[in-house]
Formats: structure tokens, sequence, C-alpha cells
């Protein structure tokens, strides 16, 4: 759980640099490792980006979020509105990905 549960809002910092530069890099190395499938894999379409959109969803960010959510006893369709959030990023990304290399 986090350890910021039951606090109160004035006690939590928002401003943390360091949180904000993980999260930066997350998603540099993200978007990286995202482009090297796309060529790897040779991916050509939006319809085939969309397709590893999927696969990276159901391998990848489903199983990092959905533990998240239940242990900590959060409501199921807390999980699902993140779980798309996340999905559709992924097609965006992997599709548009994929329709720039082609040019």
């Amino acid at each position: 759980m986090d350890g910021r549960l039951g606090q109160e809002s004035q006690r939590l910092r928002y401003d943390e640099p360091n949180a904000i530069h993980r999260r930066h890099r997350r998603l540099v190395f993200a978007s990286y490792f995202i482009s090297w499938l796309v060529q790897r894999a040779q991916i050509q379409t939006f319809n085939q980006g969309m397709g590893l959109a999927v696969l990276l969803w159901v391998g990848v960010a489903l199983p990092l979020l959905a533990p998240h959510y239940l242990f900590a006893g959060i409501h199921a369709s807390v999980l699902m509105i993140d779980a798309m959030n996340a999905l559709v990023q992924l097609v965006v990304t992997c599709g548009l990905l994929a329709v720039w290399r082609k040019r």
C-alpha cells in the first residue's frame, strides 16, 4: 500500500522532483522500447500497431495494474478505467510509430 493513504492533504508533498524525473525517464524508455519493437517486428500499418498495443497491454500493462488496484482494495471499475487509459495510450503510440516509420 502507498504510504500516503489516509494522510491529510496538507501533509502530502506534490512537488517531489525525483518522482517527476523518474516518471519522465520511464516514459522515454518506454517510447524507445516501443519504437524498437515496431522496427524489430517490421510493423508497417496502423492495424498491426494496434495488435502490438493489445499484446503489450495484455502482457505488460494489465498485469502491472491489476495487482496494485486489487490488493489495495480499490474498486474494479477504477482498474478498468485506468486499464482502458493505458490501452488507448498504447494504441496511439504503437499506431503512430508504425505509420510514421512507413513514411
